[in-house]
């Protein structure tokens, strides 16, 4: 984390660009890590810094402290935030700490971070950050340029571009083509048999685009198997179907995989909001998608700002932002949905905290609008349960934005 260059520095201009807010002041540093937060806020001029660390990283901050002569303004106090007792019952001007984890709130880090504040902040006292928001966007499981590259070579492709063909209503392409099975991925056989029925395969969520949605159903293939040592394993089929979609993606998001203009967010103020309100978090959502495409799943990131009082900056871990340690994440469904442009796309994403020290994910997507059902009148959905402990990193992109 020391060397996320974009991470680092956003602390360290939030900080010292607020300089007023810190001079002369006692400072707590939650999770302090390597001690370099607890370091800015002494040369932003703070008067005293107890620097907070549970683990065995605090013999080294101790250290490296030492070692820079700044024993005498930050001291080193190795334990839980919760059972930490300061000299005299001592409250503090402002807590800083870097407690965010992928998605934000991964980790469970946000709620010390609050009980802190609940311990030892002083009336009107600062938390740097301030705020945090989760932004979430539906994606498609492959960028534009891949897109324009098949529109280019594929005559089928070409007639369902938006210059060839109208924009039917997605009720009526779901009618015909319900959201695509994750069973119906598991082998080549199926794949062009399902093609031949329903035509071009870029409109319906091609294994060559969706790269990353296919890894994870390849994953299953193996579990249909039906003469594995004479033993038929393809009972446990959907069951390894779901364990694989139960993992959410870390990795960066192409910008042109989103397929709205907007986006949903939830923001959780660490000033103000009690860790308790982090136990159960609600994301509902209404998104007007913007071309037509598969619709894979829900692309989530986060921002926290810092609302200083001379300045305030926002780090950002936005798919157009420059890369960090936090990257994207990406919640697939397993049943992904076809979406004309200019259809609505409503949902919600449940998070509930977990012993695990992260949190249980339901995401639910529908489509949304009177025409959006199958003949049936039934509503087009997809749901997914994601643990958000058991992540796949997923390397395979650069960020968006380098500087």
């Amino acid at each position: 984390m020391m060397q996320d260059t974009v991470r680092t520095g956003a602390y360290q201009a939030a900080i010292l660009s607020n300089a007023s807010d810190f001079e002369g002041k006692v400072v707590m540093d939650v999770g302090t890590g390597s001690g370099i937060l607890a370091y800015f806020a002494v040369k932003a001029g703070a008067r005293k810094v107890y620097a907070i660390e549970a683990s065995n990283v605090a013999d080294r901050a101790a250290r490296l402290l030492a070692a820079n002569g700044l024993s005498d303004r930050i001291t080193v106090i190795k334990s839980k935030v919760e059972e930490v007792v300061l000299p005299e019952g001592e409250k503090v001007d402002l807590i800083i700490s870097e407690p965010m984890g992928f998605m934000l709130i991964h980790e469970r880090m946000l709620e010390s971070y609050i009980i802190a504040r609940q311990m030892f902040l002083k009336p009107g006292g600062r938390m740097f950050p301030t705020t945090g928001t989760i932004f979430a966007a539906p994606f498609t499981d492959a960028s534009e340029s891949a897109h324009q590259f098949h529109r280019d070579r594929c005559e089928r492709c070409c007639a369902v571009s938006a210059a060839r063909l109208p924009i039917r209503s997605v009720a009526r392409v779901s009618a015909v083509n319900p959201p695509i099975p994750a069973s119906d991925w598991r082998n080549r056989a199926v794949v062009g048999s399902w093609t031949a029925k329903f035509g071009c395969p870029i409109s319906r969520g091609v294994p060559v685009i969706a790269a990353l949605w296919q890894e994870q159903i390849n994953k299953v293939a193996f579990w249909y198997n039906t003469d594995f040592y004479g033993l038929d394993i393809s009972c446990l089929a959907d069951a390894a179907a779901s364990d694989h979609f139960a993992q959410p993606v870390v990795g960066y998001v192409e910008p042109s995989c989103l397929l709205s203009e907007g986006t949903a967010t939830r923001v959780i103020d660490f000033e103000k909001d009690e860790p308790e309100s982090l136990h159960s978090i609600d994301l509902p959502f209404e998104f007007a998608v913007s071309r037509t495409a598969i619709c894979h799943g829900l692309a989530v990131w986060f921002d926290v700002s810092f609302d200083g009082s001379t300045v305030k900056h926002v780090l950002s871990t936005s798919p157009s932002s420059p890369g960090t340690h936090w990257y994207q994440c990406r919640l697939l469904l397993k049943d992904p949905i076809a979406v004309n442009a200019k259809q609505r796309v409503v949902g919600n994403l449940h998070m509930a905290a977990n012993t695990r020290y992260s949190y249980n994910l339901t995401l639910t997507m529908k489509l949304g609008g009177s025409e959006a059902a199958t003949t049936d009148g039934s509503a087009i959905e997809s749901t997914v349960h994601v643990n958000l402990q058991d992540q796949m990193y997923h390397y395979l992109s650069t960020p968006a934005a380098t500087t």
